[in-house]
């Protein structure tokens, strides 16, 4: 019997061809449009969270008062540490990096001087990718799980992830339903 060839992922690049790479198991994208999915999903829930308390003026939930009488940013702390950011160990992870910084700037998440350190340091990371030995890797192999989702606000979920909710339900119920078979002596 022939096994199963894998899904492939079915991000588009922006020159119009798929990526193709093995997709994670059960999603359309392979881990690092997965990822790179997830992290844009987070930044929109992240904006309309922030819209929200705007017009709610719910502004304490978006900033916590320091003893020392300076405002923290709470809210973006919390969106950065969400998204995850990866060891900066190749031009991708930078390049990536870079994405997520120019989204939340763009979107006015970030006060622009956060924006500036966190560039300046994605700046010396590049320059110091001479100096950084990543270890071999098997070509051959790719990653099928997350062990690390990046989690996104409840009901944020699009069609996709709900119809796949729904077949996974669907299955486990018809698991439960399924009458057993065998012989009582």
């Amino acid at each position: 019997m022939r096994s199963k060839s894998p899904r492939l992922c079915s991000y588009p690049r922006t020159d119009g061809r798929l990526c193709k790479s093995p997709a994670l198991q059960d999603q359309r994208f392979c881990y690092y449009h997965q990822r790179d999915h997830d992290r844009r999903r987070r930044l929109e829930q992240n904006l309309e969270h922030r819209r929200n308390c705007i017009a709610n003026h719910k502004f304490y939930e978006l900033h916590t008062q320091l003893p020392d009488g300076r405002a923290f940013d709470d809210n973006t702390c919390g969106l950065f540490a969400d998204l995850q950011p990866q060891l900066l160990d190749d031009g991708n992870a930078i390049q990536q990096q870079i994405s997520s910084v120019y989204h939340a700037l763009a979107t006015q998440q970030i006060p622009v001087k956060f924006a500036y350190a966190v560039l300046a340091n994605l700046q010396l990371a590049y320059r110091n990718l001479k100096n950084v030995r990543t270890p071999d890797f098997d070509d051959e192999r790719s990653a099928t799980e997350d062990p690390t989702p990046i989690h996104r606000y409840p009901g944020f979920e699009d069609e996709w992830e709900l119809e796949q909710q729904r077949k996974k339900s669907a299955a486990a119920e018809a698991e439960v339903n399924q009458p057993t078979t065998g012989t009582e002596g």
